[in-house]
């Protein structure tokens, strides 16, 4: 258990010390869009930000037998080393099987198919949580379960919602195409991250014309990524069909109703953008729509995958408090300390009472050789 509380303490130290460092700024000059860094990138700590996003790459990555689904994905592997290349993209989502065939006829085993699936899920985390107030606090509220129970259980998911957060950042800077961009190239590994592409064309109104018209490109080509081979067919057995309760579902689902509710009640506190605001405020929506729908659909295992592209609205508004009811102009420490300590929390009941938590503890690394 020890690596997990060593990998959240590192980011929380990071958060308190940002906090005392820092000052807050006007949103407007929070990030340089031309150079995606704050006023001052050297106190913003930066640099440091990177190695520690690498360095969580690297647990993701080289875990062994860590995570629900282990078993799983070396399943998947071993199957895929022995497909031609063609058969390999359509038996299962193009860019994972790719990644498997690649990697298996070169050589190294599922080590090195995890580790770049961690470059990409922190590659997108770190780029979203560098455009939040307290990018270490962002990463902190993120560890107990988006990095820790996705990051590490759900290896081709957690690429699609980090490459989701990618596509979130460059909308926030006013890129829709980009944003399609980002969340179909997510889609090759996950192919449920279309979802995404509706629900922010509905809010993203800078260009009616163009969002209807990317939108609905993007939906067209989601629909055959998700219909291609054996996607649909999948889709359905996998998380329609089958009635599948997933174990902690109610949990997972509501632990979005706070961020949810926050924002909801304050979201004129957390971004002057109407835009920004409206695609929250849908975020928010869904988090509450998902819950409501668990208590009456007997199927949740859709719901639960589904909410999972919720997660960063946690991210956005927990990372945000500090600074959304700032005093005197300065992010406020308690509650800085405050978000930590519910985090902690998280993770202390995720790591002792989950029914799951066995598949994580203890966390190993892949053998040498292996």
């Amino acid at each position: 258990m020890f690596p997990y509380w060593l990998l959240f303490l590192t980011f929380a130290m990071g958060a308190l010390w940002f906090s005392n460092a820092r000052t807050v700024v006007p949103e407007a000059v929070l990030i340089d869009p031309a150079t995606e860094r704050g006023p001052n990138p050297d106190l913003a700590g930066h640099r440091l930000l990177l190695v520690a996003g690498v360095g969580t790459a690297l647990m993701i990555g080289l875990r062994f037998e860590v995570g629900t689904d282990w078993r799983s994905y070396e399943e998947i592997f071993d199957s895929v080393s022995r497909l031609s290349l063609p058969e390999a993209i359509t038996r299962i989502d193009p860019a994972y099987g790719l990644l498997n065939w690649l990697v298996a006829k070169a050589g190294p085993g599922i080590w090195l198919v995890n580790l770049l699936c961690g470059l990409l899920f922190m590659f997108g985390l770190v780029r979203f949580a560098r455009h939040q107030p307290n990018p270490w606090l962002a990463i902190a509220v993120a560890v107990p379960y988006l990095v820790i129970g996705v990051g590490m259980g759900f290896s081709r998911q957690a690429v699609a919602i980090g490459l989701s957060m990618a596509g979130l950042v460059a909308l926030s800077k006013g890129s829709f195409n980009r944003f399609v961009f980002w969340v179909l190239f997510g889609a090759l590994f996950h192919r449920t991250a279309v979802i995404l592409i509706p629900i922010v064309a509905i809010a993203y109104s800078r260009n009616r014309f163009q969002a209807v018209a990317v939108g609905f490109l993007g939906c067209l080509v989601g629909y055959y990524v998700l219909t291609s081979a054996q996607g649909l067919e999948h889709f359905q057995r996998t998380y329609v069909t089958r009635t599948y309760e997933a174990q902690g579902a109610g949990i997972r689902l509501a632990m979005n109703l706070p961020p949810a509710i926050l924002c909801l009640a304050f979201s004129h506190y957390f971004t002057g953008d109407p835009i920004e605001r409206r695609i929250w405020l849908n975020f928010a929506g869904i988090a509450a729509l998902s819950f409501v729908g668990y208590l009456f659909i007997s199927s949740t295992a859709a719901l639960d995958r589904m909410a999972l592209y919720v997660i960063p609205l946690q991210i956005f508004i927990f990372s945000r408090i500090p600074t959304a009811f700032a005093n005197n102009g300065r992010s406020s420490g308690l509650l800085v300390v405050a978000v930590i300590a519910y985090s902690a929390l998280i993770e202390f009941v995720w790591l002792n009472y989950s029914n799951n938590a066995v598949n994580w503890i203890p966390y190993e690394l892949y053998p040498v050789g292996g």
